[in-house]
């Protein structure tokens, strides 16, 4: 019995590494989650994040990133929005499936009564892939304001969707 062409190529495909093991060069996602500040002002918010990555060297990827985040009114407290936008270098410390990454980055936050704060961060925490491209993550990070301002830190659980 001879076996079709076809099925013998589809069932090699089938058998091909996922996605996320392959090596890829470069990726896009969208991130959402909710951050909050543990060490200095601000308050709990919901950002949605337009984020690219750049392998640059070994297990260090370029990132880049654009957040717009916001905030409901609460009693004795407005609404606020911002949008931040960073480039920074990644370090993964493990391949996938659970990566603890090292970064650090440097940008602004524009906020919704035109304030805009340049700032430099350096943070740490884990992503899981939960399925071939998505991802959650709990990430903790240093901000330090350049200008006016005192530092800052604050803690994000996310999750990430990969193009």
């Amino acid at each position: 019995m001879r076996i079709p062409t076809w099925l013998l190529a589809a069932s090699l495909a089938a058998l091909s590494a996922p996605a996320r093991a392959q090596l890829a060069p470069s990726s896009l996602a969208v991130e959402s989650g909710a951050s909050a500040p543990i060490r200095g002002a601000g308050r709990a918010d919901a950002p949605i994040v337009l984020g690219a990555t750049r392998w640059l060297e070994g297990d260090v990827d370029a990132t880049f990133r654009l957040a717009f985040g916001s905030a409901p009114e609460t009693a004795g407290r407005g609404a606020h929005r911002f949008v931040l936008a960073s480039a920074g270098a990644r370090w993964s410390l493990l391949p996938d499936p659970v990566r603890p990454q090292l970064s650090a980055e440097a940008g602004f936050r524009r906020w919704s009564d035109g304030r805009l704060a340049p700032m430099l961060a350096a943070g740490a925490g884990v992503e899981v892939f939960v399925a071939r491209d998505l991802s959650l993550t709990a990430r903790g990070a240093a901000r330090i304001p350049l200008g006016s301002g005192p530092p800052s830190a604050d803690l994000t659980l996310g999750i990430a969707a990969y193009f």
